[in-house]
Order: structure tokens, then sequence, then C-alpha cells
């Protein structure tokens, strides 16, 4: 039986993977505003805020990144430990979507001051062009977050027997891709960094317990439909 791979090995992949799913993210993106900018269209308004377009280019690109490198960068070998039963991953799939999207009304509720970046973007996609916002947060982004995040990255450590490192790393960089270049008060920009650290924990944690990837993707799924709803009645 071969050795597994060491520590070493495997944060080495997991920076290199990270580095190619930034150089490619940036890259989509820059091929993304280039093209509305030909087409016509604005990136950003008067008030200096980016557009709805422009906030639907930049998911775009990001979960266009992450299904690219899926196919070429997913760790080859079995499942990762014994797959459940579709009813069981379904049903543990749907209780975590649910328990992810009950993690920031808990937040509010001890006083945690919560101000995701992508909040005020996103209403204005939602308010704008709802049918864009849905595919994008409910389609696109949990299949390409997870294929990236869960398919990629924890695999490879779940395959070298080092689950639990695996599954705070890919939780660190979740959070840190979704709150990383936000602006304002350190406080708040701490307390949701930890917000979505713990759904990154959820997710992989639904992935190394079910066996399945898709099980990760409707538990994502889940939890921004939830959230998308929520912010539709905020937008009504």
């Amino acid at each position: 039986m071969p050795a597994r791979p060491g520590t070493a090995w495997l944060l080495g992949h997991f920076a290199l993977d990270v580095g190619l799913y930034l150089a490619l993210t940036l890259l989509l993106t820059v091929v993304a505003v280039a093209a509305l900018l030909a087409a016509g269209e604005r990136i950003a308004t008067p008030g200096g805020t980016h557009t709805p377009l422009f906030i639907a280019a930049a998911l775009a690109a990001t979960a266009l990144a992450g299904l690219a490198l899926w196919p070429w960068r997913r760790p080859k070998g079995g499942p990762v430990g014994g797959p459940l039963p579709w009813r069981e991953s379904l049903a543990i799939a749907a209780f975590a979507g649910l328990f992810a999207q009950a993690l920031p009304w808990v937040a509010t509720r001890l006083g945690l001051p919560l101000d995701p970046s992508n909040a005020e973007p996103l209403m204005a996609l939602l308010a704008q062009k709802p049918w864009l916002a849905v595919l994008l947060v409910v389609g696109l982004a949990p299949v390409a977050e997870e294929l990236f995040f869960r398919g990629v990255l924890l695999r490879r450590f779940a395959l070298a027997g080092r689950p639990w490192l695996g599954l705070w790393c890919t939780a660190g960089l979740f959070a840190l891709a979704h709150e990383l270049v936000a602006d304002g008060p350190l406080l708040p920009r701490l307390a949701t960094i930890g917000l979505y650290l713990a759904l990154g924990l959820v997710f992989g944690g639904v992935y190394l317990r079910t066996g399945r990837l898709a099980a990760a993707v409707a538990a994502h799924a889940v939890a921004n439909a939830i959230a998308l709803l929520l912010a539709t009645y905020s937008v009504a």
C-alpha cells in the first residue's frame, strides 16, 4: 500500500489550487467586465456602487473558475468514506441547510454585528433582476463552490487521511473568499468571517459525513435559497 501524502505535500497542493483559483477568477472577471463595457453597459453607478450586471458578472466569473478547476484538479481515487444512502444524505443536507441559515439569527441574538459585504450588492441584483439572482445564488454558486472547496480541496485531504485538517483549511478559505476584501469596522468584519467559517464547516461536514458531494451542494443551495427568500421579503 503506498504511503499517504504528508502535511507539507497536502498544503503545497492546497496553495497551488488556491493560486490557480484566484488567477482564473481574476482573468474571467476581467473578460466579463470587458464584455460588459464593449456592449455599452455600465459597471458602476454615478454614486460609485457597482451595477447589478457587474455583480452578476463577478459572481459568474468566480463560479466558472471553480467549475473549470474541478475536472482538472480533482484528486483521483474512490469515494470519501462509505457513501450514505441517498435518502439519508439528502435528509442531512436539508437539515444542514436549515441549520446554516439559523446561524446568522443566533449570531444577531448574541449581539454579534454581522455585516456581509455582499448583502447590499445582492439586494440590488435581487430587486432589479430577480431571475438572475436566483440562477446565480441558488443554482450556479452552490454547485461551483462545492465542486472546488469540497470536491477538490477537501477531497484531497480526506483521501490522504487528514479530513479534519482539510475541513478547517477549506472552511477558513471559504470564509476569506467571501469577506477578505470587505470594508468597514473590524468587529463586524471579524464576526462575518466567523459566520462564513461556520458555514464552511457545515457544508464540509455534510460532505465528510455523507461521502456525497451532491449532498454538500444541496445543503448549500438550501441555505442560499432561504437567504434569498428572506431577502425577497426585505426588498418587498
